[in-house]
C-alpha cells in the first residue's frame, strides 16, 4: 500500500522565517564547522554567508554567536541553518548530512510543541501564522494535523539513512540518495516506522 499524498503547504523564505519567529523561535546545535565562513567559486561554505545573503534579500541584521554550541535561533536564522548545502571541513558535504540537518530542525522543533502557538491553535492563529502560505488545506484541517502533532511522542533523531540505499555520487563528489523506485519501498516502511510509532 502506498502512502498517499492528501494536501500540500507551500511555504515561502519570507513565511517560513515569520512561522518561526510566531513559536518563539528554535534551539539548535551549531557546530564548529557550521561557522566557517568561506566563499570559494559559487559556493558558500558555513552559515555565516548563508545568512548574509539572506540579511541583504530582506533588510535584517542578524548574526550567529561564533560559539559552537546550543543557540536559539530566530526565524532569519533558522532558514540560513536548513539552506545550509556547504561545510568547508570535517564533512562531506553529502545530501544525507544535509537531510540529517534538516530532521534534527524539525525534532527540535516538534520538541517545542507545548508553545502557547501550538496550544492555542485555532483557524485564527492558522489565519496569522499561514497569511501568504499556499494550502491545498482548510484551516480546520491544518488545525488538526497541529493537534495530532501535539499527540505524537517526542521524536529522535536516528541519524542519517543507511548507506545501503541507492545512492549515487555527483560529479562534484556528493553523496546522495536516489528517491527512485529501487528505494520507494525502504523509504515508505522508514516513514511509517517514524510516523506510526
Amino acid at each position: 500500500m502506498r502512502m498517499p499524498i492528501t494536501g500540500v503547504i507551500n511555504v515561502s523564505w519570507s513565511e517560513f522565517m515569520k512561522i518561526i519567529d510566531a513559536l518563539d523561535g528554535v534551539d539548535i546545535d551549531i557546530t564548529e564547522n557550521m561557522l566557517e565562513n568561506k566563499v570559494e567559486g559559487e559556493h558558500a561554505y558555513g552559515l555565516v554567508p548563508v545568512l548574509e545573503s539572506q540579511n541583504a534579500i530582506y533588510n535584517l541584521n542578524d548574526s550567529f554567536d561564533m560559539s559552537p554550541g546550543k543557540q536559539h535561533l530566530n526565524g532569519n536564522k533558522a532558514l540560513s541553518y536548513v539552506r545550509l548545502r556547504y561545510v568547508y571541513s570535517g564533512s562531506s558535504n553529502s545530501d544525507v548530512e544535509r537531510t540529517e540537518r534538516i530532521r534534527e530542525f524539525c525534532i527540535s522543533l516538534i520538541k517545542q510543541k507545548n508553545t502557547d502557538l501550538f496550544k492555542l491553535c485555532t483557524p485564527e492563529t492558522v489565519r496569522s501564522v499561514f497569511q501568504g502560505t499556499y494550502s491545498s488545506l482548510s484551516e480546520d484541517e491544518l488545525c488538526d494535523l497541529v493537534d495530532q502533532l501535539t499527540q505524537l511522542p517526542s521524536p529522535e533523531n536516528t541519524g542519517t539513512l543507511p548507506y545501503d540505499y541507492h545512492n549515487y555520487v555527483t560529479d562534484d563528489n556528493q553523496l546522495c540518495i536516489a528517491v527512485d523506485g529501487r528505494n520507494e519501498d525502504r523509504l515508505e516502511l522508514q516513514a511509517k516506522k517514524v510516523i506510526c510509532k
